[in-house]
């Protein structure tokens, strides 16, 4: 709503996701005896009051996205304000890795890429961090591929705790005792298939109307 970059991004029950601060502007501005509605869908929003809006579903997705183009841009400004040295400390580095966001140089990069541990890493020329468009599309496709635990930093969050209905990573499990744990691309295989089953009767009801 703020038309700025997110900040707290939350998602509301209609899967629209705005600011945490937005919402609650929005809220007291709107409140009355009238539910509140999603300025995008209008879709009552159930809450009693201002506060509760911070108990909604943080977006990963977006929090995901910004922490990828924060990490970027002040790269960059390290970049534009002094030489950037590799992580062995003596040659001028020519990457930048997102996952352990550190510098490499052309040497440390293709070992880095032949590591067992690294291979699947994404590393990024130091040139193309340089221009705007270039960020937005890095952005876009490194949120899309792996999304990381808000507690445990890079540590990808790749189960799901069917209790407490959220994605977690491995070392969350200690804080789920007795719950159901499941992989979270299975999961995510299934409520596809729900989703395409939906838009499969949506057509046929649709198709038969007419």
């Amino acid at each position: 709503m703020c038309k700025d970059i997110y900040r707290e991004p939350k998602t509301l029950g209609c899967l629209h996701s705005f600011c945490l601060e937005c919402l609650e502007t929005h809220y007291e501005k709107t409140h009355s005896n009238v539910n509140v509605k999603c300025p995008i869908c209008r879709t009552p929003i159930q809450f009693e009051s201002r506060e509760q809006l911070s108990n909604l579903s943080t977006d990963t997705f977006l929090l995901n996205a910004l922490n990828i183009h924060n990490t970027l841009t002040n790269s960059i400004s390290q970049q534009n304000n002094q030489k950037v040295i590799c992580l062995d400390g003596k040659n001028e580095a020519t990457h930048y890795c997102f996952n352990c966001e550190e510098h490499f140089c052309e040497f440390c990069s293709k070992l880095h890429k032949t590591m067992k541990m690294s291979k699947n890493h994404q590393l990024i020329p130091i040139q193309e961090m340089k221009d705007e468009t270039q960020i937005k599309t890095i952005t876009n496709s490194s949120s899309n591929n792996q999304i990381y635990c808000q507690i445990h930093g890079q540590k990808e969050m790749d189960l799901f705790c069917n209790d407490c209905k959220e994605p977690i990573c491995s070392l969350c499990i200690s804080k789920h005792p007795s719950h159901k744990i499941l992989v979270l691309s299975d999961i995510v295989g299934n409520e596809k298939q729900s989703l395409i089953d939906l838009i499969n009767q949506v057509f046929f009801f649709s198709f038969y109307l007419k």
